[in-house]
């Protein structure tokens, strides 16, 4: 029998995610909507893998961790049982974790962060798990109550395997927001490039900055995130211009030094990098893949270039150092893009899904 709103309460929600870390953006992504569903009244309980919950975050929302170091499927009857003793309303899957839900025959969405097909090259493992972990992502949303994807381009391609989605994308943190806006005046020429060192992300991001070192000498550029791929750490520790820093905790600080933003991604959806660096009016140069024609609007808040055109990346960037009106252009509609994608504003959205799930209308 369907609920009634006049008697909504908040939700007993169980969150499942393999990564719960700093560094991975679809934890990200797990924390900051769970963190903004708990401030609004829900109760959020998070399960995730030993070796990937970040104990800061893990004390702040009440974390369950799975004493295996990877995904199979003994994992999901190992949920199902946890599930099954909170006995929550719903659970909300990241992916591929929200069979167990079947198993324990409670209600579930599913948000869906995956890039399929576009990463199918980038390395040895996303192509395996095209014909292994993907079918049970499959699977896991076909069952679901609701699916959610984070771009239109997701959206284009679970349509072909006939699931609805509905994009609800990545948001951003209000008081990251960027108020002093005196700052975007102090900035001198300075990238920045925010995500983890993989083939995915930074293999064009040596060729990138070499090509930008050939046309423009007055500039540094910053590489911040995980080292995964080491031939690509070590390309570039060799360029000019270029300070190194790995993993850091204090983004911000840096991208409030930044002028622009470098998303060289060969496979990319909607990356947390972008909305970040929007909040702290840096403008964006991508190449047009994937979910970024969504967020990063061609000479509005950044620039699209043609996959794997170097030379124009290069140029654009330059650009956005040398022409003040252009990047003040450029800064300015960032933030005003950004207001809309707050995480108060995104877990509202979320709200309705989960509420329709349970049975209330």
């Amino acid at each position: 029998m369907a609920k009634h709103d006049n008697s909504k309460d908040g939700l007993n929600i169980i969150v499942l995610v393999r990564w719960f870390v700093k560094w991975n953006g679809t934890a990200t992504v797990a924390y900051n909507l769970s963190k903004t569903l708990i401030r609004r009244g829900h109760k959020i309980s998070v399960i995730t893998y030993k070796d990937y919950a970040d104990p800061s975050w893990s004390r702040e929302i009440p974390t369950i961790t799975l004493n295996k170091k990877y995904f199979d499927l003994s994992s999901l009857i190992d949920i199902a049982r946890i599930i099954k003793k909170i006995n929550p309303d719903i659970v909300h899957s990241h992916g591929l974790l929200g069979l167990s839900a079947i198993y324990a025959n409670v209600p579930y969405i599913v948000t869906y962060h995956g890039e399929w097909p576009m990463n199918i090259f980038t390395s040895a493992k996303a192509f395996l798990s095209t014909f292994s972990l993907f079918p049970l992502q499959i699977l896991e949303m076909k069952h679901a109550k609701k699916t959610i994807c984070v771009s239109s381009y997701s959206q284009r391609v679970l349509r072909t395997f006939n699931i609805d989605a509905t994009v609800i994308p990545n948001g951003i943190e209000e008081r990251r927001i960027l108020k002093n806006m005196n700052i975007l005046e102090e900035k001198e020429n300075v990238a920045v490039f925010l995500g983890a060192i993989t083939k995915k992300k930074a293999k064009l991001l040596p060729r990138v900055i070499k090509e930008i070192t050939n046309l423009y000498k007055n500039f540094r550029v910053l590489v911040i995130g995980k080292v995964v791929d080491h031939d690509i750490h070590r390309a570039l520790l060799k360029l000019p211009n270029t300070v190194v820093l790995g993993f850091v905790d204090n983004k911000w600080f840096f991208l409030d030094r930044a002028k622009v933003l470098l998303i060289p991604s060969v496979s990319e959806n909607i990356p947390m990098a972008v909305m970040e660096a929007f909040a702290r009016g840096v403008p964006v140069v991508a190449f047009k893949i994937g979910g970024l024609p969504d967020i990063v609007i061609d000479n509005f808040n950044g620039f699209l270039i043609n996959k794997g055109d170097i030379k124009s990346f290069a140029k654009k960037v330059i650009e956005i150092f040398e022409d003040s009106l252009l990047y003040k252009k450029l800064s300015t509609n960032a933030i005003k893009f950004v207001k809309r994608y707050t995480w108060d504003h995104i877990a509202e959205r979320y709200e309705k899904i989960l509420y329709k799930a349970c049975g209330y209308h």
